[in-house]
């Protein structure tokens, strides 16, 4: 089971917004906790789809998957999660 809050939705949603058209996408940062995944943060990361693609279709470079576990090992915390939208 993944726990999210309110905000960490909000974040999403305007991410997904801020993006449209196309398709947003990002890592979802936080712990392991008794078979759970608790998210503390989201972490938005641009979509590196070719622009016509972006409409349906995302792709997380690795040089910004690694800056996105860098900085969740920095925090202590771990990358439990992705997330991406559906326009």
């Amino acid at each position: 089971m993944i726990v999210l809050d309110q905000q960490h939705l909000t974040e999403i949603r305007q991410h997904g917004e801020r993006d449209y058209p196309y398709e947003c996408c990002g890592l979802l940062i936080g712990t392991f906790a008794d078979g759970r995944k608790v998210v503390i943060e989201t972490y938005p990361i641009s979509n590196a789809r070719e622009e016509e693609a972006k409409r349906n279709r995302f792709l997380i470079r690795p040089d910004e998957l690694m800056r996105g576990e860098k900085h969740a090992r920095e925090q202590a915390l771990d990358v439990v999660g992705f997330y991406h939208s559906h326009p």
